[in-house]
């Protein structure tokens, strides 16, 4: 088992991430883990609708607070949810996304991303998505047909890739991906996508005040297969939801007649009151005897300038993380299911925790905003992470904001304790005028047995009527204090325009500077055409 590190589960932080691009930057920043930026891609590929809320869990910084219609908001939360908000067009029957992306390197290397989503009619739509990575991998990513009705007994059925969370998600959610993918294009990648949610059969069923969500899916690798089946019986009214979940996991070592059995029940409900809501969810598992595993809260209060946001969870030793997407502390370890060869990532076994976020506006044009999320496994591990930040709109284009961003691991190893603390404070600046926008900050950054660091960051975001959109990004991410020496820097210009009403483009280049890197420089070109018909 590996040494828990400071995963993605409620994560905070300052970042933004508008591409896959700004994405695999923070991975090369150590800003984010590989199951992170994994988990992260797929939804921005895909984006968050109204139908898959949870998703926003899976985001830094934007659980559970991205998704709340009454919620107060900042600017950086706006700034960090735009890029996964959906981005289908409405009124619109063909809507095809094909990106472009080579490398300008000695021998070029180049991928590609292509998505058709096509509404077969008032009530059913389709989707395809493929991919290939740079390193030649080609894969289809999501495929499905979804069938949706705001009235009579049937509201939804979906066929293929599709993300749904039962109640809290204790059992049943997206659980980002546990088995591997094939490499090429084939019968195989289309039966089992690369992708983290669920592959099956998804249906819903609303009669008077009675929900009835039925789910089975099916993914599987060359080594392994996992088989869920779940359903969900809700009775809801406008103020009050009472819901009982079971489910059944399978895990099949499909060289051998091997396999793990896993069973699971939940209870939970919900209640809304004139200045909020509070939500509760308790599951237990089956393992020869029904153990509790989990509990899970969560809830938001309203106050006359301020809003609370909150959740808490624990989690058993003997909770098995196969198939649930509930709220969990910031740590990723690696387990096994010795009885079928499976090593997998786990965020939840033995881990307790909770967060809160409190944005209070004590005089017009100000905000105090705090995150505070702690998160203990096996008592001798603590992860904490802070973030305060003071917000002032001066006028109605610019605003500055003060923020300190502060996240320690505690662990006492062998009678010993070890303390790793980074700590980043910023001053930023917005300006917003018409078709402009330009945001800029400083940062200094501090990090246990390093160098101290400093950061400058601006980005400048212009609409044109004779040139489109126009998106500059410059993060000098990494500036030797000491030395004065810029270790990290990453550019790009993104132009996007509109050609007619159906057919749009856009041409992205990026340099970065990595100098602790073989490829010191490297300069990148992408390439975008989307057609909605």
């Amino acid at each position: 088992m590996l040494l828990p590190s400071l995963g993605y589960g409620q994560e905070l932080t300052t970042s933004a991430y508008p591409s896959e691009d700004e994405l695999y930057e923070a991975l090369l920043r150590n800003e984010i883990t590989y199951e992170e930026f994994n988990d992260i891609r797929d939804l921005l590929e895909r984006g968050v609708d109204s139908l898959s809320q949870h998703l926003w869990d899976i985001i830094p910084n934007l659980s559970p607070f991205a998704n709340l219609p009454v919620s107060r908001t900042t600017l950086l939360v706006n700034e960090q949810a735009t890029p996964f908000r959906n981005k289908s067009i409405a009124q619109r029957h063909i809507d095809y996304k094909h990106t472009y992306q080579t490398q300008i390197v000695d021998e070029p290397v180049s991928k590609y991303i292509s998505s058709l989503r096509v509404d077969l009619s008032r009530n059913w739509s389709a989707l395809v998505t493929t991919k290939r990575e740079f390193s030649g991998r080609e894969r289809l990513m999501r495929r499905y047909v979804a069938f949706h009705n705001k009235e009579g007994l049937l509201r939804e059925m979906i066929v293929g890739s599709f993300s749904r969370r039962l109640g809290l998600g204790s059992v049943v959610g997206y659980r980002g991906k546990l088995l591997n993918y094939s490499d090429r294009l084939g019968r195989e990648t289309i039966l089992f996508p690369d992708y983290g949610g669920s592959n099956g059969l998804f249906l819903k069923l609303v009669k008077d005040n009675l929900r009835i969500d039925m789910l089975s899916s099916v993914q599987r690798d060359a080594n392994h297969s996992l088989t869920t089946h779940a359903v969900q019986i809700m009775h809801q009214t406008k103020q009050t939801k009472v819901y009982l979940i079971g489910a059944i996991n399978k895990v099949d070592r499909r060289a051998t007649s091997l396999s793990f059995d896993n069973s699971a029940l939940a209870v939970g409900s919900s209640y809304n009151y004139s200045n909020g809501k509070f939500w509760f969810e308790s599951s237990w598992q089956f393992d020869n005897r029904l153990d509790p595993v989990a509990l899970i809260i969560e809830g938001r209060h309203n106050l006359k300038n301020a809003e609370i946001l909150y959740a808490g969870w624990v989690y058993g030793d003997s909770y098995v993380d196969l198939s649930g997407d509930s709220k969990a502390g910031n740590m990723t370890r690696r387990l096994d299911l010795e009885n079928v060869d499976l090593r997998y990532s786990n965020k939840r076994t033995g881990v307790e925790g909770g967060m809160v976020k409190t944005v209070l506006e004590p005089v017009s044009g100000w905000q105090v905003v705090t995150s505070a999320v702690i998160s203990s496994l096996n008592k001798d591990t603590i992860n904490g992470q802070l973030l305060t930040a003071i917000v002032r709109k001066i006028s109605p284009q610019w605003s500055i904001r003060l923020d300190h961003l502060n996240k320690t691991r505690h662990r006492a190893d062998d009678n010993v304790n070890v303390d790793d603390v980074n700590r980043r404070t910023r001053f930023e600046t917005k300006y917003s005028s018409g078709n402009s926008v330009i945001r800029a900050y400083i940062a200094y950054l501090t990090a246990s047995g390093k160098d101290d660091r400093l950061a400058f960051f601006i980005r400048w975001h212009i609409k044109t009527a004779s040139l489109g959109k126009i998106d500059v990004w410059s993060n000098m991410a990494r500036l030797n204090a000491r030395e004065g020496m810029i270790n990290y820097w990453y550019v790009y210009i993104d132009n996007s325009q509109r050609i007619n009403s159906s057919m749009s483009t856009g041409v992205k280049v990026s340099h970065r500077y990595n100098r602790r890197s073989s490829d010191k420089h490297l300069t990148t070109v992408t390439l975008e055409l989307r057609v909605t018909l």
